[in-house]
Parts: C-alpha cells; structure tokens; sequence
C-alpha cells in the first residue's frame, strides 16, 4: 500500500500538466500501513467503451496512445497493469454556462481518463529503458537481427543457444510481419511471435523486460479494440 500510495503520487505530479489524464491521490490523514484511502473518482470502464463501441472510442484511443507514450519516452514511469478495467474515462461537455456535466454529445465535449490501481508501476533503470526503446526502434525500421542483439542484453547470463540462429530467424519473422512500410502491422501478434522465437532459442529475459513486453502487449490489444484502424 505504501508502494502504491508513492505511486500514485508520482505519476499525478508527471501529469500536472495534463489536464485530460488523472488518478486519485492518496487522502492525507487517512492512510496507514493497512489502508490506502484515495480520492474519488468518477467515470465509467474503459471495457465499456470496447463492448459498446462508443462515438469516443477513436479518441479513446488516441489519448490513452498519447499517456503510455508519455509514461514510457518523457516521465520514465510505466503502470505495469494497464488494462481496461484499470483506466475510467469521462466525457464532459461545457454549455453555456460554463458548467460542465457528463454527456457523449456537443463541440466542446472533452475526453478525460483517470488511470487507478498504480500497485504494480516502475520507474524504469535508464539502462532498461534504452534498451526497451532501441529494440522497439529496430522493430519499426524492419532490422530484426539489430533488435534480436539487443534482446541479447536483456538479461546478464545470457542462456541463448546460438545467437546466430536466432538473428537469422527474427530478421526473417520481421520482414514477414513487422513491415510497417508496405503493410499494417499488429504490434501485438508480432511481440507474440518474438516471444516463442525466443522461447525456441532459450533467450533469457529479466523480468522486468518481460513485464514491459507483456504490458505492451495488453495495451496494444485494448488500443486496437478501441480503434481497429490504429496503426501500431
């Protein structure tokens, strides 16, 4: 609890700025070592949206796109369970007045998610976010025997059996799926794949490299189900 508390005050002072992305914070004078009592937040899942297929989802998708970019190049902060039903969104519409309430309607309607349950979120080494980031990097340019020698790195006793091998075959698997230049590609499906060449290869992975992938990966799913033309 102590863990989360910090957590969420973290990342509320990543995102002062950002005046459609929120969390609770802790209420002070009512926490201890048993209970984490938060503010309250107002909104509805966002497994909602995905059932429904709301008007919003595109920009649904757009500003949750927009949170995990910020969280993982700017803030070095990642929530590590960023599924549906952690993230609420409002729709709030301004009126006349000046007023706001909650409505799915209107100009100056205005998309809000409020990301809750920070139990599991790391604020990543340099080291591992660089070298996320560059094995992503080469993902994108179509190198996959680059991005196969930085997965290398990712643990410190490397148990692969034949680095070769598994350069040959991610640089195949890459230019077959994970061509953004002449096809849309699954980023989801694709990490999939990467996994069990490196199963295959009996590529060793710290966990927290692990973590990221498979957080990617359910954000990757969710963001599609919001917006299946997002290219990701």
């Amino acid at each position: 609890l102590r863990n989360e508390a910090v957590h969420l005050l973290k990342f509320t002072h990543n995102m002062k700025d950002e005046a459609r992305v929120r969390s609770p914070r802790p209420v002070p004078g009512l926490v201890t070592e048993a209970v984490l009592v938060e503010t309250f937040v107002k909104g509805e899942g966002l497994g909602d949206a995905i059932k429904r297929k709301s008007i919003h989802n595109s920009e649904l998708c757009s500003l949750g796109v927009y949170t995990y970019m910020l969280m993982l190049l700017r803030d070095n902060f990642i929530h590590q369970d960023l599924h549906p039903g952690n993230i609420l969104y409002s729709v709030d519409d301004a009126n006349a007045n000046g007023t706001t309430g909650a409505t799915t309607t209107g100009p100056q309607a205005q998309i809000k998610l409020d990301l809750i349950d920070f139990g599991i979120a790391d604020e990543l080494p340099q080291i591992v976010r660089n070298r996320f980031i560059g094995f992503l990097c080469f993902l994108i340019r179509g190198e996959g025997d680059k991005a196969a020698d930085v997965a290398l790195t990712w643990d410190g006793n490397q148990t692969c059996r034949d680095r070769d091998a598994l350069r040959a075959d991610m640089a195949r698997l890459v230019s077959e799926k994970g061509d953004v230049f002449s096809r849309r590609v699954n980023l989801d499906e694709l990490l999939k794949e990467i996994m069990r060449l490196f199963r295959k290869h009996g590529v060793s992975i710290e966990g927290v490299y692990a973590s990221l992938v498979v957080s990617l990966c359910v954000f990757v799913w969710f963001a599609l189900s919001l917006d299946p033309l997002l290219i990701l």
